[in-house]
């Protein structure tokens, strides 16, 4: 696995890295595209769950050493995907290196907009946890979305 080297990379971007290494080992085909002004969007591609199945994917990366992830970040992500919404098919995820407030977490599952909440071990870059909403459940249900996720890593998934 390719290990993102942290020492030439700020803390921000190796944890854009990791993320964007886990989540390509589940499959999803992202790419790059953070940086300042990005609209809080840092990595974005295609995820096909199916053969029948492909989603567009955009995920904002949020690394913090302890703190934990506030409704604002959530807020923030929704605002980003709103503008990017053409039709049903776009999934949103909010990747931390930490966990999530109860306050985001709340906001996360009651949103309309298809969210999942990742976090990221930034020691190995793996998928910690993985939490769906149902709006996201409603475009990749979760017998498709744990099938995936379960047969590429080893990690427990909290739909």
């Amino acid at each position: 696995m390719n290990r993102c080297p942290a020492v030439r990379l700020p803390s921000g971007a190796a944890f854009e890295h990791q993320t964007l290494v886990a989540l390509g080992a589940l499959g999803f085909k992202l790419e790059h595209c953070g940086k300042a002004h990005d609209g809080g969007i840092d990595l974005r591609g295609k995820w096909s769950p199916t053969p029948i199945q492909t989603f567009s994917v955009l995920v904002q990366c949020k690394h913090r050493n302890s703190a934990a992830i506030g409704v604002g970040s959530v807020r923030e992500l929704e605002g980003a995907l709103r503008s990017q919404m053409q039709d049903g098919s776009v999934l949103g995820m909010l990747a931390s290196s930490t966990k999530f407030s109860t306050y985001a977490a709340s906001s996360a599952m009651s949103s309309p907009i298809p969210l999942a909440l990742i976090c990221v071990d930034s020691q190995s870059a793996r998928i910690a946890s993985f939490i769906a909403n149902p709006a996201f459940l409603k475009v990749a249900p979760a017998g498709v979305l744990g099938r995936c996720l379960h047969h590429r890593q080893r990690f427990v998934v909290s739909l």
